[in-house]
């Protein structure tokens, strides 16, 4: 029997019913299969014999990219609706006219986020109405934001948040019952050719459930995103399928 080496991390598919969900800019993955096991001991040190108790298949995927099908498909109670809600930091900063500033995207404003008084060098507080020095009042149906006179001749900068019908998804979340999955598959296939003893591997994970979404923001770098998943065996009874070239 021969042997292969592999460089590189492959691309892996998640696999929801009969939809492919390709994850892609794939950093690493990782698979693990442990069990636990039971030691007979009697007066002496070392164990007379050892029994393998339960098994236990898990792994770990790590990217760069998400979409709203990997958002939605792997979490149960997850559902889809058109459009998305976008945000907007410290939009400006203008001065204020007649004591008011509408918001680029006032006619489509959705929550208020804040705002920086630029000349001041602070946040200022809400107030529902009436503001005063160091407040401002926001009316969310037109993304009109009003300041104390006081205030008229300070650069403000908006923070908010604002609904584009038209393009992207929103994934909404419900709570649901206890016990509760989705199950897929998983299918990880890597191929390395151009070394003299390289060769090609996959792994099909045929039921696995998710554990962990991890969405990792991270300052000066790209966000780091991460599925921790288990497995279980199908309806045949197998827990993976393992394929190599040699």
């Amino acid at each position: 029997m021969g042997q292969i080496v592999n460089f590189g991390v492959g691309f892996l598919t998640a696999i929801v019913g009969s939809q492919p969900i390709p994850i892609g800019v794939l950093k690493d993955v990782s698979i693990d299969l442990s069990y636990t096991m039971k030691s007979l001991t009697g007066q002496s040190q070392f164990p007379l014999d050892i029994a393998r108790g339960e098994g236990k298949l898990t792994g770990k995927a790590t990217f760069a990219t998400v979409n709203s099908l990997l958002l939605a498909q792997l979490t149960s109670g997850a559902t889809t609706a058109a459009g998305n809600v976008q945000g907007i930091y410290l939009e400006g900063p203008a001065t204020p006219s007649s004591n008011t500033i509408t918001a680029v995207h006032g006619a489509t404003f959705k929550t208020d986020l804040g705002v920086w008084d630029s000349t001041a060098q602070k946040w200022l507080t809400w107030v529902a109405s009436g503001p005063v020095t160091g407040q401002y009042s926001v009316v969310t149906s037109t993304g009109v934001y009003t300041f104390a006179a006081a205030d008229a001749t300070h650069l403000m900068a908006l923070c908010y948040s604002w609904t584009v019908a038209s393009t992207g998804v929103t994934v909404s979340l419900a709570n649901q019952l206890m016990g509760t999955n989705t199950y897929f598959q998983l299918a990880l296939f890597e191929n390395y050719s151009t070394s003299p003893i390289g060769g090609q591997m996959g792994i099909m994970l045929p039921n696995v459930v998710l554990s962990k979404m991890s969405l990792g923001f991270k300052n000066s770098d790209f966000t780091s995103d991460a599925v921790d998943f288990e497995a279980c065996q199908n309806l045949a009874g197998q827990i993976y399928y393992a394929y190599t070239s040699v």
